[in-house]
């Protein structure tokens, strides 16, 4: 039920902010400052940022790197450009002319669009992606999950993980757009090393200073929580190794859910090293259109069991990840339908997956 209401409240909050949408200019720092201490979603963006600041820095620290400083007008420069890729439903580097948020098809053109002129200095690299990771129960949850879920997901590509740890930059500003249910995000790097802010970061200097005590009291675990984290790291995995789309995804009559649900509950006397209960890949097909094309639907299905002092939603999607890898025969035409489950039993955390994958090279029927 709370999970519910926090969706709810998100929709009524993102609705406003894609009707307003529009792009700015570093003269509009002060405005947006104040804004995203008001506005739920703009808080949600703004904390996601710099918590994102605080881990590609901590991460530059453990390479031997120095850090890098934040810098207010590359963070209007990708806050643009996430707004760009959001409306256009498009992930680039280069933006094209065919809506009124385009602010310039090179990095270095949203730059001095940013500057509200020719920038006083340049860029030396970009990363850019989408994800489903604004999960959580509270904004200041959904903002560091959005931080990790991104920066894992830069660091696990070869090219963006290059980027983060390039000696060539300075500064940096990285902005995150929830638009939907998909987050885009966009980090601008600079080997200019001041922030060029043409006022104090008050919402920055508020969420450094802010106490980060530990809180004392003992977390009970959350099948709701995990649930949502392994599923949503799994799709952001499959996206990233695969190449998937946002337009792979399906929920065709909840297959998938149903699937999962039935088998979630039975007992199996078998048990392998790494956890694994129970595997099923069955392969099927489909009439359709009037019965002249053959349809193949592929489905695996895969049971877990962890010690619940031993579960990591993060390790645990991984193993999920890499057994729908061995076994469902993806490819970019594909309609993936993904379900997740997870159950708590005494001292076990039991996971149930199931992937439908419904093949789009339909063959045609010879009578």
């Amino acid at each position: 039920m709370k999970f519910t209401r926090l969706m709810w409240w998100l929709a009524m909050c993102i609705i406003p902010t894609v009707a307003s949408a529009q792009t700015h200019t570093y003269q509009d720092v002060s405005t947006l400052l104040k804004k995203a201490e008001k506005d739920s979603i703009a808080y949600i963006e703004r904390t996601a940022a710099l918590e994102f600041h605080k881990l590609i820095n901590e991460y530059r620290k453990e390479n031997g790197l120095s850090t890098i400083e934040w810098n207010e007008t590359l963070w209007i420069a990708t806050q643009n450009h996430n707004l760009w890729m959001a409306k256009t439903g498009n992930l680039s580097h280069h933006q094209t002319t065919n809506n009124k948020y385009y602010t310039g098809k090179s990095p270095g053109d949203r730059l001095n669009y940013a500057q509200a002129g020719s920038s006083s200095f340049g860029w030396s690299g970009e990363n850019a992606l989408y994800n489903y990771s604004h999960r959580g129960t509270t904004k200041d949850e959904i903002a560091k999950n959005i931080a990790k879920s991104s920066f894992k997901q830069w660091k696990n590509s070869p090219g963006h993980n290059e980027n983060m740890l390039s000696k060539r930059h300075g500064s940096h500003g990285v902005a995150f757009r929830i638009n939907g249910g998909v987050v885009w995000g966009t980090d601008l790097f600079s080997s200019y090393n001041k922030d060029y802010s043409p006022t104090p970061s008050t919402f920055y200097a508020k969420k450094e200073t802010k106490s980060s005590a530990p809180n004392p009291r003992t977390k009970r675990f959350s099948t709701a929580k995990n649930r949502r984290m392994v599923y949503e790291d799994v799709k952001t995995n499959l996206n990233d190794d695969l190449n998937l789309k946002a337009k792979n995804w399906t929920k065709k009559d909840g297959v998938a859910k149903r699937l999962a649900y039935r088998i979630a509950n039975k007992k199996y006397k078998t048990k392998s090293i790494d956890g694994v209960i129970f595997t099923e890949t069955q392969e099927t097909s489909k009439k359709a259109l009037l019965g002249l094309f053959n349809k193949k639907i592929y489905t695996y299905s895969a049971v877990i069991e962890k010690d619940i002092d031993e579960f990591d939603s993060t390790k645990m999607s991984q193993q999920l990840t890499s057994l729908l890898k061995d076994n469902q025969p993806f490819n970019k035409k594909s309609k993936v339908d993904v379900a997740v489950i997870l159950k708590k039993r005494k001292n076990l955390i039991r996971v149930t997956l199931v992937s439908v994958m419904y093949n789009s090279n339909r063959k045609l029927n010879i009578f």
